[in-house]
C-alpha cells in the first residue's frame, strides 16, 4: 500500500491519470505465417507524468476474421527519462529506475 502510494505520487497520477502513446507511423518488420503474426516497429510518443518522449515499439500484431485484431508488447524504460525518481518505502524498499511496461489492446469483430 504505501509503495503504491508513493509511486502514484511519483507518477503525478493526480494531474497525469493515464499513460498515452501517440502514433506518429509504423511499419511491418516481419510475419510469422504458422501464427499468423506481425512484428510491427511503431514509432511515436510516450507520455508519462506529463514528459513526453520518442520511442519506437515492437509489438506483435495478431488478426483474424473471427476472433479480431490483438495487439501486445512490452517495453523498457528508464523512470529517469521522464524526470521521475523511484520511490521508495521507509527509506528500504527502492524501486528500480530500469522497468518493464506492458501493454495491450484488443478489438472484438462483431
Amino acid at each position: 500500500g504505501g509503495l503504491d502510494d508513493n509511486l502514484y505520487l511519483t507518477l503525478k497520477a493526480k494531474s497525469f491519470a493515464d499513460i498515452t502513446f501517440q502514433l506518429n507511423d509504423y511499419q511491418i518488420a516481419s510475419y510469422d505465417s504458422a501464427t499468423e503474426t506481425y512484428l510491427i516497429k511503431a514509432n511515436g510518443a510516450l507520455t508519462i507524468a506529463g514528459e513526453k518522449r520518442n520511442i519506437t515499439l515492437e509489438p506483435k500484431l495478431h488478426f483474424t476474421k473471427t476472433t479480431g485484431l490483438s495487439i501486445k508488447g512490452e517495453q523498457e524504460i528508464l523512470m529517469s527519462d521522464y524526470g521521475i525518481q523511484a520511490p521508495t518505502l521507509f527509506m528500504v524498499i527502492k524501486v528500480a529506475n530500469r522497468i518493464m511496461v506492458k501493454y495491450s489492446l484488443d478489438v472484438a469483430v462483431n
